[in-house]
């Protein structure tokens, strides 16, 4: 036979749920974070040894080697962008489950609404607020320039001429760039269906 749990037993099983949640969430955040540093760190040191190389080959060869590199950092940015808005998506899903088990203890003991407020967000949150700026839109930034750069390059090649080519550039890295924007939200927009 199950034994009814009381009013500060339930309350005590809700404040452990939400904290594992939250905690749970803030891990989330973190790896996002720090996945997308990596990203940045090794974009920065992929461009960096191609100038640093770069003294001792031909303007083409040079070329060639920036446009392999730039592509192959713009898919890595891809893979790294859909890992940050499926873990941003995760999130979105926490953060209303949390909401649904506040909304359980208010109704359990309203008195427990001041102990309910969420923890501080972490230090880099709070000072890119200012800019209204999220990581995952730096990285829809990085695409842009780098898939921009990249097709600026194979235009290059091919032999357009450079407004021709920074214009097919701009048309496309634009386009990409919102079917990224599109296809997140997607992907954001069916957490809660899940």
């Amino acid at each position: 036979m199950a034994t009814k749990l009381t009013i500060s037993q339930r309350l005590a099983v809700y404040l452990h749920f939400r904290d594992s949640l939250l905690h749970i969430k803030e891990t989330e955040d973190r790896q996002s974070e720090q996945r997308i540093a990596f990203f940045f760190t090794l974009a920065a040191l992929v461009l960096a040894l191609i100038t640093y190389s770069g003294r001792d080959q031909t303007p083409n060869t040079l070329g060639l080697t920036l446009a392999i590199s730039i592509f192959a950092l713009f898919l890595f940015g891809l893979l790294t962008l859909a890992r940050v808005v499926w873990r941003s998506r995760n999130v979105d899903g926490l953060e209303h489950t949390i909401e649904n088990i506040c909304k359980a203890i208010e109704a359990l003991d309203p008195q427990v609404k001041e102990t309910l407020k969420p923890r501080d967000e972490n230090r880099v949150n709070s000072l890119l607020k200012p800019w209204q700026g999220t990581l995952a839109q730096f990285m829809y930034l990085s695409e842009f320039l780098l898939f921009g750069g990249f097709v600026y390059l194979v235009g290059g090649f091919l032999g357009c001429q450079t407004p021709c080519s920074l214009l097919l550039a701009f048309c496309m890295a634009t386009a990409l760039v919102f079917g990224l924007f599109k296809w997140s939200q997607h992907v954001r927009g069916r957490s809660g269906n899940s």
